[in-house]
């Protein structure tokens, strides 16, 4: 019930302000380890940036990439982050045979530099206030696949900006990957949506202008 004092036609959502130009600045390249483990594995990358936690959906991608192999043999999946759950992504990752399939790159100081060589992003989180990963990875127009958790519905459109998917479910992930990269012109058509989508909503311009029109309800 809400407090009397409040009126709901001045309420509204604002949304944290983001600077996107840092990440259009990001031109470096990537770690030396991580540059020359992609060298030695071509194939398809798909990247996920987060901490190391169970409820982060490492685990999820690492099951699915167990059926998206059967489709994608060299596909390669970077982990980027540190965390309490690496020394178990360690043991899942040599348990499913998947030691050639997935780096663990470690904390990485600039995330564009991952983004602009992945083919694929991924944020399978079974929970999620809002997420960053996935709207910068939308920012830089990276084909993007996304947990329908949380705050994350709010960062994407369903099959217009890329895809969400039920967290956890192995299989729906595993079908979405194969998809997104079996598809990639539709794929990057999506992405470029999802561009305009993140810019226009969580933009620094964005961010100010939505606080000046709270401002000005009240």
């Amino acid at each position: 019930m809400l407090n009397k004092w409040i009126h709901p036609d001045q309420v509204g959502t604002l949304y944290p302000g983001i600077d996107f130009s840092a990440l259009d600045s990001q031109l470096d390249s990537l770690p030396d380890h991580v540059r020359d483990w992609l060298k030695l594995h071509p194939g398809p990358v798909i990247s996920h940036g987060a901490i190391l936690r169970g409820e982060k959906g490492h685990s999820t991608i690492l099951q699915a990439l167990v059926r998206v192999k059967d489709v994608f043999p060299n596909v390669r999946y970077l982990i980027a982050g540190e965390g309490q759950d690496k020394p178990l992504l360690e043991a899942e990752i040599m348990t499913l045979g998947l030691s050639e399939n997935v780096l663990m790159t470690g904390i990485l100081k600039k995330i564009a530099p991952l983004l602009r060589v992945s083919d694929l992003a991924v944020l399978p989180s079974l929970v999620e206030p809002l997420g960053m990963f996935q709207i910068e990875a939308q920012y830089l127009e990276v084909p993007t696949i996304a947990s329908r958790v949380g705050g994350i519905p709010e960062t994407m459109l369903h099959q217009q900006t890329g895809l969400m998917i039920e967290a956890g479910n192995v299989e729906d992930w595993a079908n979405a990957i194969i998809w997104m990269l079996s598809n990639p012109v539709l794929a990057r058509q999506m992405a470029r949506v999802g561009k305009k989508m993140v810019t226009e909503k969580f933009s620094l311009n964005a961010n100010t202008k939505n606080l000046i029109g709270l401002f000005e309800k009240g």
